[in-house]
């Protein structure tokens, strides 16, 4: 057996070569193939762990708390408040009657809601105080926290709106221009805090408006901290 191999290789050198050479290429080809399966397995780990970053947390509640949640965002907030997207929302609202609504704070009507809905995306009250949460989104580009408070400065002015302060701050996804405002209407004076999130596309302008500071500042503190995007 020996001998016929060294014969073989004696009388046609190139016929052995060329089974190395075969084996060779085999084994290179099947470790290319490894290479790329490799890579390929990374890539798709990569993409995995892509996607579960990109993947919003689910929000979870705390106990007399709700998520509202759309397409767009969701957030924590008390689940006294109703919300309302829609005329048809509001129609529901108000065909609970009057037991169910308690008593309704002046000025608070199906007319006054639907007025409020063609300005905002959102509205989510409380029927008994008064106190909402709501919240309107805008593509700004890629506007700044600063400027955002720049472009609003005037308008504030216009309404008639007091003490007002703005500051700046940052979330997971870019900015938040911050501003806080008294305003006088009807009567009695509505204490405000504006919570707008800027992520480079868009503004997302959450505002939370009550007769009693201490249930703004709950209100805005439960949106700032559980605030995402979908």
């Amino acid at each position: 057996m020996v001998a016929a191999c060294g014969s073989q290789t004696a009388d046609d050198p190139d016929e052995g070569t060329d089974d190395g050479k075969e084996a060779s290429d085999s084994d290179s080809d099947k470790n290319d193939s490894d290479d790329n399966d490799d890579k390929d397995s990374d890539k798709d780990d990569d993409k995995d762990s892509d996607d579960e970053k990109d993947e919003p947390k689910e929000l979870e509640a705390a106990s007399g708390n709700q998520i509202i949640e759309t397409d767009d965002f969701a957030f924590e907030a008390p689940e006294e408040l109703s919300i309302l997207e829609d005329a048809d929302d509001i129609d529901r609202l108000f065909s609970l009657g009057a037991d169910a609504l308690g008593d309704l704070p002046g000025g608070l009507t199906p007319e006054s809601l639907a007025a409020q809905l063609q300005q905002v995306d959102l509205v989510a009250i409380d029927t008994d105080t008064g106190s909402n949460i709501n919240v309107l989104i805008q593509p700004v580009g890629n506007m700044s926290a600063d400027q955002y408070l720049q472009a609003n400065e005037r308008s504030f002015g216009s309404i008639g709106a007091e003490n007002v302060d703005t500051s700046t701050e940052s979330w997971d996804g870019g900015e938040i221009a911050v501003i806080t405002y008294d305003l006088p209407a009807g009567g009695a004076v509505f204490n405000g805090k504006i919570l707008a999130f800027l992520d480079g596309k868009k503004v997302y302008q959450v505002t939370s408006t009550s007769e009693d500071p201490d249930t703004t500042a709950e209100l805005a503190d439960l949106v700032e901290e559980s605030f995402q995007l979908q």
